[in-house]
């Protein structure tokens, strides 16, 4: 507990090494008074700073400012695209992807939920994404879960003029009998929603 009275939680998990190995990557993570650990890059110290920049680098984005809650997840990381940055993967300039609307007339927020497969009995990653528009200020929230909600990851940002840019997202979660779980990935600026929902094999 710090000298003003807020609760902090230091953990450890596992993260990709970026070399096809594992690493433990410290997080600090402060107590909301919903009793939930929530994240935030600027109150993690420099090596969990710069692992943050370079996780989110690997997949073309940068660490996002707002804050993270988790709910049943053990870490979570949160990257940003914001209008002008390069593109998420090669596809997301694809003719068949809505694009922004150039005079901002319409808003939109499409998502991916997580997919894929993953062992029984070990920590794997649920990672999603939202790409969304807004004409109008606010806050962009989000959040990325799986089996049911029971591994769940909240985020949010508030922007104080129209906005419009990309989120990822990563829970932790841990399945220990094989099944097929399944994932859903939402979002929401001021005026809408979207959401989309996956699943992953537990093998």
């Amino acid at each position: 507990m710090s000298t003003s009275g807020e609760k902090t939680l230091i953990r450890a998990s596992e993260w990709p090494d970026f070399e096809g190995g594992l690493i433990a990557v410290e997080q600090r993570l402060q107590m909301n008074e919903e009793g939930n650990p929530t994240y935030q890059y600027s109150r993690q110290n420099k090596g969990t700073q710069l692992y943050h920049e370079a996780f989110c680098l690997e997949q073309n984005a940068r660490p996002a400012v707002g804050e993270a809650v988790l709910k049943g997840s053990v870490a979570a990381w949160i990257c940003e695209l914001r209008e002008g940055d390069e593109a998420l993967d090669p596809e997301a300039n694809s003719s068949q992807r809505p694009q922004p609307s150039t005079d901002r007339s319409s808003d939109y927020v499409f998502a991916n939920a997580p997919n894929g497969s993953a062992s029984a009995g070990v920590n794997f990653h649920s990672t999603g994404t939202i790409r969304y528009d807004s004409s109008s200020s606010g806050s962009m929230r989000g959040s990325v879960s799986a089996d049911n909600g029971r591994c769940r990851t909240d985020f949010s940002q508030h922007y104080n003029n129209p906005f419009s840019g990309s989120h990822i997202a990563t829970a932790i979660c841990i399945v220990h009998e094989p099944r097929r779980i399944s994932t859903k990935m939402e979002g929401c600026v001021p005026r809408l929603c979207g959401s989309d929902s996956g699943s992953v094999i537990i093998n």
